[in-house]
């Protein structure tokens, strides 16, 4: 056997095998599982069998190992290919390390070494590089030489030789390493007691790791092997000093470093705080077993008494900060993987994540007083009503704009835009110049740019301040829009439609949850002092009256100020002029306020080319006011700051 790689010979000193494995990497490779599994297999039914049981280890092409099993005695047959057939023994074959052809994965790092070849089969299982030496001739140090020499020609730094629980394994384990010295190959003894503290007489690493697969429930496979790997590194690297001591002084078994044993009071308040700021679950299992190990609890009730009530607690902890985490995060692919990670990481549907967020929101605004005693309620101070489009629109609240499909909702929200935008009158009234903010999600950005463009509104000076235009939103995640609210700062917030901004909401708008988020766009909107006016479908039923037309539940129309149905068109109380000719450009919008009169406008749609210069609906007056008395008191009123009941009565 031949090195295949030329390597400098060094010498180490402790200082220097202290720096060499202060940060070393185990080779990895978790796709051999697959490769093993055949084996695994054999060794499983090997230990429930009863009769006469035979395992074949490949070393070469030329050689192998039978493992032969009967009546609880294990022998071990090596065969060597020779003159064209197989011939019992060593022979003068070839025999490389154990799993050789897995060298090619450790260059640059350090691999296992175990006493058998089961225990190297299983290490490699769980993703761990590992090599064994032929166990017929373990004793022999030139044989070990040449196998530790070939290994190390691929480049591997060194070597962990995970000792078996007996004198046996030691004095092996003890014999390897001193031939690693000679060839300046550093090994280090890592005893499975050290590793696997409750090893009983002769066991090796495989007891240890399926000691640990009982404790790896709700991990994949990928995450347990890494568990193994990082909890082997962990147990090196907390014992280095120990280990490298063992390098120079040859101690027949090293014993775990003694640790200051905590109270019950001081491991859980330690685990808490472990909980709370490791996220790696691998990271995390390693660093909690190890705080158990100071302790004098038992596995069993550590685990259950102890970490699942605080794991449940900083769970709950945690949902908190990452809904909070998801409320505060402005782009909306993000918000969709967040969720989506949320529900996965802690198994909740939508409907349970919407009520979770909307519980976190809740509880992260500034609660306002609610309990008053009679004299410091009416001691409050009155507020004045503000009013974007007086008697028509209030700040801070929201209309809802209703009507069947193609009468015009749309076409009358463009009026609303360009007059607030400009501050000139609709539906008779004067609006007060504002800000606009504008939601156009049920139609194509063509469409909608088409409309405005026939109103108008793309010729109004200073657009870029006073003007933005959202083509999508979705109420279920109103992050974006308060992010809009925050920095445009808009005085009027049109939505058009509802139903487009709710077709994630994953509930028919006949469901009382469908009014949920109208009531939190509501609330936010009102944080803004946003007037808001919501533009919604009716229904076709022709028995229904008012806002039963309304389309949805009846919750829709109680969450609102106030309803604006518009009627005229497809045979819906089509007005005859003065010669008795019906017209179709007729419109009736009729106004119910929570509070106030109910009011009914009449209006007509203008020629389409008159648009830009006259707006889109002529004003016609009140239905019940033709001379305009009822506007003139309003106006009155207003400017007389008292209410209209007071100007009549004058």
């Amino acid at each position: 056997m031949t090195n295949v790689v030329n390597q400098k010979s060094q010498k180490f000193d402790k200082e220097e095998l202290t720096e060499l494995f202060s940060d070393f990497e185990l080779a990895f490779n978790p796709s051999l599982r697959e490769d093993t599994q055949l084996l695994i297999d054999q060794y499983e039914n090997e230990k429930r069998s009863k009769n006469k049981h035979s395992i074949k280890l490949n070393y070469t092409c030329g050689t192998y190992v039978s493992r032969v099993k009967e009546n609880d005695n294990k022998t071990f047959y090596p065969k060597h290919f020779k003159k064209d057939k197989w011939e019992k023994g060593v022979g003068d074959a070839i025999w490389t390390p154990y799993r050789f052809a897995d060298l090619q994965y450790c260059e640059g790092s350090f691999a296992l070494m175990h006493e058998g070849e089961k225990a190297t089969d299983y290490a490699r299982y769980h993703g761990l590089i590992s090599f064994s030496i032929l166990g017929a001739k373990s004793r022999d140090e030139e044989f070990i030489e040449e196998n530790l020499t070939f290994i190390q020609g691929f480049g591997l730094l060194g070597l962990i030789y995970i000792a078996d629980h007996d004198d046996a394994g030691i004095k092996k384990a003890n014999l390897v390493q001193s031939v690693g010295k000679k060839i300046d190959f550093p090994v280090l003894i890592l005893p499975i007691k050290l590793l696997y503290p409750d090893a009983k007489q002769g066991d090796d690493i495989v007891e240890y790791l399926k000691a640990n697969s009982k404790e790896a429930i709700g991990l994949n496979t990928q995450e347990y092997q890494k568990l193994i790997k990082a909890n082997i590194t962990l147990n090196i690297n907390d014992n280095l000093n120990l280990l490298i001591g063992d390098y120079f002084i040859d101690k027949k078994e090293s014993e775990p470093r003694k640790t200051t044993i905590l109270t019950t009071t001081e491991a859980v308040n330690e685990a808490r705080t472990l909980l709370q700021n490791i996220q790696d679950e691998i990271e995390l299992n390693i660093a909690l077993e190890e705080l158990r190990a100071r302790t004098k609890i038992s596995s069993y009730t550590w685990k259950n008494d102890f970490i699942k009530p605080l794991k449940k607690e900083i769970k709950q902890e945690r949902l908190v900060l990452e809904i909070q985490a998801f409320l505060q995060e402005p782009d909306p692919i993000n918000r969709i993987y967040l969720k989506q990670s949320i529900c996965g990481n802690y198994s909740i549907n939508s409907k349970d994540f919407e009520f979770a967020t909307n519980y976190v929101e809740q509880k992260n605004q500034t609660p306002e007083q609610i309990v008053f005693d009679g004299d410091e309620f009416f001691d409050l101070p009155d507020e004045e009503e503000e009013w974007l489009i007086p008697s028509l629109l209030p700040k801070g609240e929201m209309m809802l704009l209703t009507a069947l499909p193609k009468v015009g909702k749309s076409l009358l929200a463009s009026d609303i835009v360009y007059a607030v935008l400009t501050g000139e009158k609709v539906l008779g009234e004067e609006a007060v110049k504002s800000k606009v903010l504008y939601v156009g999600s049920d139609e194509s950005r063509s469409s909608l740019k088409r409309r405005m463009r026939a109103r108008g509104i793309d010729l109004i000076p200073n657009k870029k301040e006073k003007l933005k235009i959202v083509t999508y939103l979705d109420l279920t995640d109103t992050a974006r829009l308060e992010k809009e609210l925050e920095d445009f700062r808009p005085d009027l917030v049109i939505i058009d439609s509802l139903t487009s901004t709710t077709l994630n909401l994953g509930v028919s708008e006949k469901d009382a949850e469908f009014a949920k988020p109208i009531y939190r766009l509501k609330d936010l909107l009102k944080k803004y002092n946003c007037a808001s006016v919501l533009i919604h479908h009716e229904n076709k039923n022709k028995e229904a009256k008012g806002i039963c037309k309304v389309s949805g539940s009846a919750r829709i129309t109680a969450a609102v100020w106030g309803i604006a149905q518009m009627t005229g068109s497809d045979g819906q109380l089509i007005s005859e002029n003065q010669e008795g000719v019906k017209n179709a450009n007729h419109r009736i919008l009729s106004l119910s306020p929570r509070e106030g009169e109910k009011v009914t406008f009449n209006l007509n749609i203008n020629p389409k080319d008159l648009w830009g210069e006259q707006g889109i609906f002529e004003f016609l007056g009140e239905a019940d006011d033709p001379n305009g008395t009822k506007l003139s008191n309003r106006a009155i009123a207003r400017k007389c700051c008292v209410d209209e009941k007071t100007v009549r009565n004058l």
